[in-house]
């Protein structure tokens, strides 16, 4: 399968309401371009990303790498770290970072 559902909710510390569920899908690792498989186009897509061309992917679909607190920084641009992560998704290796980071 590869890819996650969640429902996302958020409960007020105060009087304990909640709002509605709210679904979330992640993709499948390395799957940047969202078409739902890893193959050499979503390669291709983050090395565009990169190369700046013209139609290239949002940052939040091209950024595969993850800085030392294990969470991808906005901050960061899209780079050779990013295309090796795609290629390494594409051989089949497993996701390589941690698990979930603690939100600040």
């Amino acid at each position: 399968m590869g890819w996650s559902a969640y429902d996302v909710q958020i409960v007020r510390k105060s009087d304990r309401r909640a709002s509605p569920l709210l679904g979330v899908t992640t993709t499948t690792w390395g799957d940047a371009t969202g078409d739902g498989t890893r193959n050499v186009l979503d390669v291709s897509a983050i090395v565009d990303t990169v190369k700046q061309v013209s139609g290239k992917l949002p940052k939040v679909q091209a950024q595969l790498q993850q800085d030392a607190a294990s969470a991808p920084d906005p901050l960061m641009n899209i780079n050779v770290l990013d295309i090796s992560n795609a290629v390494d998704a594409l051989k089949g290796l497993p996701y390589p970072f941690g698990g979930l980071s603690i939100c600040p």
